[in-house]
């Protein structure tokens, strides 16, 4: 019995560790927490802008490239937050580009406060033509053909701050 929850256990542990490698990586969501819980959107109160862009090891080809343009605010006496999120990613013959919006609406007074948020994301994942020459390509492969083509993906969230 013991062998089989750890079986149990080590299945669940390898399974989130699988799907967290879809997602991309926020090294600096401590800076705008709309990244990653749409329920921060307008929170502090005001407006911020964020720009972010990544260039790791721009002297090869094909290296990683992120953008990240983000908005929230906070109107409505400071109850409802509203948030946009425009990020993109290149990496080889892999590109991405996802818009995110966000509503959050605030519980509480100056002592306190709490808020909930729910967001939806459209994603594109395509590929670039360069994977058509790739010697590893062969012709009339379904999969390569419908990500050239470029694939959607629609998404919901919701977070608790």
């Amino acid at each position: 019995m013991r062998k089989i929850y750890l079986t149990l256990l080590i299945g669940m542990l390898t399974t989130v560790v699988g799907f967290s490698q879809e997602q991309a990586d926020y090294t600096q969501y401590h800076l705008n927490p709309v990244l990653i819980n749409p329920a921060a959107a307008g929170l502090h109160g005001g407006h911020n802008f964020m720009l972010n862009y990544r260039n790791n090891w721009s002297s090869f080809q094909g290296a990683p490239r992120a953008y990240t343009f983000s908005y929230d605010g906070s109107v409505m006496d400071d109850r409802v937050g509203l948030g946009l999120i425009i990020s993109g990613r290149e990496f080889g013959v892999e590109r991405q580009l996802r818009t995110r919006l966000s509503y959050s609406y605030r519980f509480g007074d100056d002592d306190w406060s709490w808020s909930v948020g729910l967001s939806t994301e459209w994603e594109r994942f395509s590929l670039t033509n360069d994977v058509f020459l790739d010697g590893l390509y062969e012709p009339g492969d379904p999969i390569i053909e419908e990500a050239a083509n470029g694939i959607n993906y629609f998404d919901l969230s919701a977070g608790i701050y």
